[in-house]
């Protein structure tokens, strides 16, 4: 990989455009299109603000040395998703055990709080997220809204109360986690403009 290949690997990363990147830079988006296809090379001022942009070193957009602390990161990162999915699949095991046991509206609490938990832990994993992540937990994503279809029949693994303060705790338990995931993009992408 040369450094054409790191500077659109980390824009594509960001999820900018090669304007976008230009904007941030202040040169054209020509400029950055011929960085990326090996028609030119940017000047040092440029790849000391696209390292500071992308907070990598200098050494990794020219030469591709990654300092230790980035691999640490990647490995936090893989952790922190590991994580995520557990607490996700023993969110799904428990709830399914609560509700078979007590058929009421904790467990279907319970596991919308779980699934919730586990989305902040994913977005608490800054950069290095595997690619293996939504291929394992999309199915357990899947089971937020099974209490919406398990008014349709009795294969759902439980159905929606007819209590108003029921419904109103099902609805309202993943609020506080996911208020708490939207504070933390906000506070990224905050940070990195």
């Amino acid at each position: 990989m040369n450094i054409s290949d790191r500077i659109q690997a980390l824009r594509r990363s960001r999820g900018i455009s090669q304007e976008q990147l230009a904007d941030v830079l202040g040169v054209s988006r020509q400029a950055v299109s011929k960085w990326e296809a090996e028609q030119s090379s940017p000047d040092l001022e440029r790849i000391v603000a696209m390292a500071e942009y992308f907070d990598v070193t200098t050494d990794y957009l020219l030469r591709g040395i990654e300092p230790a602390r980035e691999r640490k990161g990647r490995a936090d990162a893989r952790s922190l998703c590991i994580v995520s999915t557990a607490v996700n699949a023993v969110g799904l095991i428990i709830g399914a055990a609560l509700w078979r046991t007590y058929q009421n509206a904790f467990a279907p609490a319970f596991i919308l709080s779980a699934q919730a938990a586990g989305l902040v832990l994913w977005l608490l994993a800054k950069g290095g997220r595997p690619r293996w992540y939504w291929a394992v937990n999309v199915w357990l994503l899947g089971m937020l809204p099974s209490y919406w279809l398990g008014e349709l029949g009795r294969m759902a693994l439980y159905r929606l109360p007819s209590s108003p303060f029921a419904r109103l705790l099902i609805i309202a338990a993943p609020v506080i986690p996911l208020a708490i995931a939207g504070c933390i993009v906000t506070h990224r992408a905050l940070r990195k403009k």
